[in-house]
């Protein structure tokens, strides 16, 4: 009886120690979120310039002028 108790018990500490690493590394995997943010809408700002751009856009004429934005994913 007193060997099934210790089991349980080493299964139960052994997910609480799992679960507590899991929860630290979640909270330490993005600490500069914001920045993030705000690169990746500088990049999807330049691109659509891009595109709008004569010069530089990979368009051909008919699909230049249709052309408005990209569609980003929102955040």
């Amino acid at each position: 009886m007193r060997h099934i108790n210790l089991y349980f018990i080493f299964t139960q500490m052994r997910l609480l120690t799992i679960l507590f690493l899991l929860f630290v590394q979640r909270t330490q995997a993005q600490t500069d979120s914001l920045g993030i943010i705000k690169t990746s809408q500088k990049f999807q700002q330049e691109l659509n310039k891009a595109y709008k751009n004569k010069k530089t856009s990979p368009l051909n004429p008919a699909d230049l002028r249709k052309f408005k934005r990209h569609d980003f994913f929102c955040y």
